[in-house]
């Protein structure tokens, strides 16, 4: 069986929680649409090969391999680019959820070649460590950010007077 459905989600949900990192970075939105749109073709080329080349294991691995070059801005951006103009004020909160997205979403390349790429995985088990993931990656970053709000408000706003 192939979870096309997880693709949809990931193209919806992926450049949200970037646009958010960005903007916490105060990374131009030039900028953060590029970082997006290698997200998504991070996410086709993860999901071309299974559904056009599914017994084709040259075809799907090489698509897989495109999509992992688009990954690639995605981490430097992370983890280099966006902290070089970031306030002060929300490094901690960016390093914890920059850190935190590169290291979950690293763990979706070995699911991939677990389950679409080679199959090692039962459909169970996929399903249950995707939606791990999932949750992990989205909701606990989402209150990661949530929780941080008033920090975030204030450095973003130029108002010192709510920060720590």
């Amino acid at each position: 069986k192939f979870f096309y459905v997880r693709y949809l989600d990931w193209a919806f949900t992926t450049p949200l929680l970037l646009l958010d990192i960005g903007l916490l970075a105060g990374a131009s939105l030039s900028h953060i649409s590029f970082i997006i749109g290698c997200d998504v073709l991070m996410i086709v080329g993860g999901l071309a090969g299974p559904v056009f080349f599914p017994a084709n294991e040259t075809a799907k691995w090489t698509l897989f391999t495109i999509g992992m070059i688009w990954f690639a801005p995605i981490i430097y951006a992370m983890l280099v680019e966006w902290k070089v103009k970031m306030n002060p004020a929300v490094a901690g909160t960016y390093s914890l959820v920059a850190n935190l997205t590169v290291v979950l979403w690293a763990a979706y390349p070995i699911m991939w070649a677990l389950c679409e790429g080679t199959g090692v995985l039962s459909d169970e088990t996929e399903v249950i460590l995707y939606t791990i993931l999932d949750v992990t990656a989205k909701a606990a970053l989402g209150f990661v950010l949530l929780g941080n709000h008033g920090t975030i408000e204030a450095a973003t706003s130029g108002d010192k007077a709510g920060l720590p």
